[in-house]
């Protein structure tokens, strides 16, 4: 497969060389720039310039768009500070002394920068951190623009390229990244131009598919290269170099459309002969999952059911863009020495097409492997493959001759001949059995539980409380004294009476 690089943030553009756009142009009444206007409070800054140091904004009524900002292309002209009628003019005619390579560099950065894109996304795009203290908003991205153009045009040189306070005369707190955007623009610009983000394919001699010729894939891509940085293109990343057997159909691919748009083509398989139902195409991909339509940038492959021992066919890619129309525009009034202005809108419809000529066989002796009896083949034929870009010689077509005594690539049926069934429409099975999935990366090994906490010793008992003392019996009462017992009279002995 050929690689391609898309260069991030760069979108198809031209620079319009019409007349027949109109509308008009203003700015502030007041003649306020950003040291004075009220929606710029947060910039108040200038040039690091004795004069014609100030920038200030202009909008615009064009093409059914309401203050649409637009730029200044003459930094010594007088501003369209009141509503001025315009019409779209040549670069050249408004520029007769510049170069072709400023022509497109203005156009890239009006294409490319704000208000084409976000404001953070054109500093995105010149690498600087927007979102930093102080942050960076549009104002900031439309004064970095507008300096980079004038810059671009000659107007002021790269040592005036500093942003200073209004007030203090000091650099600006977001003077370094509103010059480091600058810089950057102007950077990206003539590196596109140049062509360093430009792809570039090495198309062959001659490009032709026979079936039969030893090889199981033959192609011949008739995609168009991008042949100027800017350009609008939509191209297959070379030719299919595998082919496999997957229930019965032939998985072949991978295919890959490069384009410097997005979104969705219309993509169409067409065989070489009227096969009726012995033939289908249906997208997968690698592993033989249905793909409804395949997008741009998006890897897939084309599963075919057909009968023969060759089969020939071309896919066809359809895809309408819009790309962006650099406009460049001249004061209608000639009360004042009005300035040319400069905008742009992402309205040029752009019809593109792609096209691959492709013939599989599927009986030649070769490298293959056969997997349990069932035809596997994988084909890394860089040499058939990588180099067939582009039909050659103005045949205007693609060149896929059936050989001779070669049977035809939809094989009739005899009668008596028993037809055999086709097999289910895919998906069936869900996953091929070819390739084998990859065993799964072993699992890392579980982590050593951590040790158990030893358990708190357990606190003591609290000693119990002494018994209260059992409160002292009183004294026994003493007992009161014996009364003494009753003494019987002492018998006197009878005595004799006297």
């Amino acid at each position: 497969m050929i690689k391609i690089e898309k260069a991030a943030g760069s979108k198809p553009f031209i620079v319009y060389p019409g007349t027949d756009v109109s509308g008009t142009a203003g700015g502030n009444p007041s003649v306020e720039s950003y040291c004075a206007l009220d929606y710029t409070s947060a910039s108040r800054y200038r040039l690091k310039r004795d004069d014609h140091n100030q920038i200030f904004q202009f909008f615009g009524n064009i093409l059914g768009s309401e203050n649409k900002h637009v730029y200044c292309l003459d930094k010594f002209a007088d501003g369209p500070y009141n509503d001025v009628s315009y019409e779209s003019r040549p670069f050249e005619t408004l520029f007769p002394s510049a170069t072709e390579r400023q022509k497109e560099m203005l156009g890239w950065i009006l294409a490319n920068a704000y208000p084409a894109v976000s404001a953070a996304d054109t500093f995105a795009l010149a690498g600087v951190d927007a979102s930093a203290s102080p942050v960076l908003d549009n104002n900031d991205a439309y004064a970095a623009v507008q300096v980079a153009l004038w810059v671009l045009l000659g107007q002021i040189s790269l040592d005036e390229v500093y942003f200073l306070d209004c007030a203090s005369g000091d650099d600006h707190p977001k003077s370094d990244r509103m010059r480091t955007t600058v810089l950057e623009l102007l950077r990206l610009a003539g590196q596109h131009i140049d062509g360093q983000a430009a792809p570039v394919i090495n198309a062959p001699a001659k490009c032709t598919c026979p079936c039969g010729t030893g090889a199981w894939i033959k192609c011949c891509n008739k995609s168009v290269p991008q042949t100027a940085a800017g350009e609008p293109y939509l191209i297959f990343q070379g030719c299919p170099d595998e082919v496999r057997d997957v229930c019965g159909r032939l998985l072949i691919g991978p295919f890959r459309l490069q384009s410097g748009f997005e979104g969705q083509p219309e993509i169409t398989v067409t065989p070489f002969c009227d096969c009726g139902e012995d033939y289908s195409a249906t997208f997968m991909d690698f592993c033989g999952n249905p793909i409804a339509n395949p997008v741009i940038g998006q890897e897939f492959y084309i599963a075919l059911r057909a009968s023969g021992h060759c089969v020939c066919f071309t896919v066809t890619a359809f895809f309408t863009g819009y790309i962006t129309r650099v406009i460049t525009m001249e004061a209608q009034s000639t009360v004042l020495n009005y300035q040319p202005i400069g905008t742009s809108f992402e309205d040029q419809p752009v019809p593109l097409t792609a096209e691959l000529c492709i013939c599989v066989s599927t009986s030649v002796k070769g490298d293959a492997s056969v997997n349990a009896g069932k035809a596997a083949i994988s084909i890394n034929n860089n040499n058939n493959n990588n180099n067939n870009n582009n039909s050659s010689g103005g045949a205007g077509g693609c060149s896929c001759p059936m050989p001779f005594p070669m049977a035809p690539i939809c094989w009739p049926y005899w009668p008596g001949m028993v037809r055999p069934p086709y097999p289910p429409e895919l998906p069936y099975p869900p996953y091929p059995p070819y390739p084998p999935y990859p065993s799964c990366r072993p699992e890392p090994p579980c982590k050593p539980e951590p040790p158990c906490c030893p358990c708190p010793p357990e606190p003591p008992c609290k000693p119990e409380p002494p018994c209260c003392p059992c409160p002292s019996e009183p004294p026994c009462p003493p007992k009161p004294p014996c009364k003494p017992e009753h003494c019987c009279p002492i018998c006197l002995p009878n005595l004799p009476h006297l």
